[in-house]
């Protein structure tokens, strides 16, 4: 029921029910089935990872979920609901709202703001983002997706933000046509990239400069134990002469 044009269609599923109590499956089930779940354990608990929403429908529109758990009434069972209104995985913004941190709370829930066409952000973009214009259409289409980076192809008429529902995490770096570009936290916990008007391909990968200090230390001390091993290593010849003596 979930198979996708992948990476063409790409979207999560709601896999548990609060009210009543339901689990349609394990958890960490959509690593091991490739099933992009909303709910997954995960040791690495971020502060910000859900948009603060009023509702679980407006959370999952901008989460881009696919699949929800939903009750049959008549059958009085569960079942996976499609969600018609979801937004897609990227998709361009051509309004911005535009507060501090501390402000971004209280804006998404008290706001009333269509994300297909508006993003929140903390900084000011590098152009003028008022340019609210549902008639504004563009060519957004994922040509490779991995977990520790993707690739999407732009066409724009209008320079605007590519917003993605992608959580936000310092260690993720953004290129437009191979040069680095700010990437901006959007609607709280998510990410945006500016994109000029025009078509342009955008690509985001997981550039850790911590992971990447991580691996030289141990490749050098890797290197260092192998050379110790071989030049500190006793002499055969000489411990056999000091026993004969």
């Amino acid at each position: 029921a979930f198979i996708s044009s992948f990476p063409d269609n790409i979207f999560r599923v709601n896999m548990i029910m609060y009210s009543p109590s339901y689990m349609s499956m394990k958890l960490n089930q959509g690593m091991i089935s490739g099933i992009m779940l909303v709910e997954d354990y995960n040791p690495l608990i971020l502060k910000k990872i859900v948009p603060p929403l009023n509702t679980k429908d407006q959370i999952h529109q901008l989460y881009n979920v696919k699949y929800e758990i939903a009750i049959d009434t008549m059958r009085g069972a569960p079942y996976f609901a499609e969600k018609k209104d979801r937004l897609p995985r990227a998709w361009m913004a051509y309004n911005a709202v535009t507060v501090p941190e501390p402000k971004v709370e209280r804006t998404m829930r008290g706001g009333n703001y269509n994300y297909a066409h508006t993003v929140v952000l903390e900084e000011q973009a590098p152009f003028a983002m008022n340019q609210v214009d549902s008639t504004t259409v563009a060519n957004v289409k994922c040509l490779e997706y991995k977990n520790d980076e993707f690739k999407y192809q732009v066409n724009t008429p209008k320079s605007g933000m590519l917003c993605f529902s992608e959580i936000w995490y310092p260690a993720w770096k953004a290129y437009v046509d191979g040069a680095e570009v700010k990437m901006y936290r959007a609607n709280s916990c998510l990410r945006a990239v500016p994109v000029p008007a025009g078509n342009h391909t955008v690509e985001m990968r997981y550039e850790s400069d911590t992971f990447r200090t991580g691996s030289m230390i141990t490749i050098f001390t890797l290197l260092a134990s192998v050379l110790g091993l071989v030049f500190l290593k006793p002499d055969k010849k000489n411990e056999d002469e000091e026993q004969e003596d």
